[in-house]
């Protein structure tokens, strides 16, 4: 049997999220566990610190067919979610070289069911995608650097 692991591509964009000052990153590094270690159960239940084998879903997938894979990473995890739905961003890869970085393209949130559905309509060249909190396309960004921003065109009340 072959060992399984997170995607090259998600976990560097996971490690280039929570480098940033985002509020899921900051939550990120919090520890929760009273003085339990990061990823150990205390008490027999999940570690209540961030733990990506439990608390992250996550799709690589390339939005405008140029060959650079784009990341969603939806956040399943109870100290950012509590009964509402998961919060999310979609990682974007820009620049090229030793200049290449990961950029957070947008945030959303959704319930994690059906899953992210990626539709025909296109902005700039880019798929628009659907969770279930609506429907989302592109515009340029201010950054430059071919770097694109998701933006809601509908939503869906929750």
């Amino acid at each position: 049997m072959r060992w399984s692991s997170i995607h090259p591509t998600a976990a560097g964009a996971l490690d280039a999220l929570r480098q940033t000052d985002h509020w899921l990153a900051e939550t990120m590094g919090h520890g929760f566990d009273d003085a339990g270690r990061l990823g150990r159960r205390i008490d027999g239940r999940r570690p209540l610190n961030f733990d990506a084998a439990h608390h992250l879903a996550y799709l690589v997938t390339d939005l405008n067919q140029d060959g650079r894979e784009e990341v969603f990473l939806l956040i399943e995890w109870s100290a950012v979610t509590g009964n509402g739905p998961s919060p999310g961003v979609l990682m974007q890869k820009i620049g090229s070289g030793a200049a290449e970085r990961w950029r957070i393209a947008c945030e959303f949130e959704d319930w994690g069911r059906p899953g992210i559905v990626l539709v025909d309509r296109r902005s700039h060249g880019w798929r628009h995608f659907r969770l279930g909190s609506g429907t989302y396309g592109w515009r340029r960004s201010s950054e430059g650097h071919g770097a694109m921003d998701c933006v809601a065109l509908t939503q869906t009340p929750q």
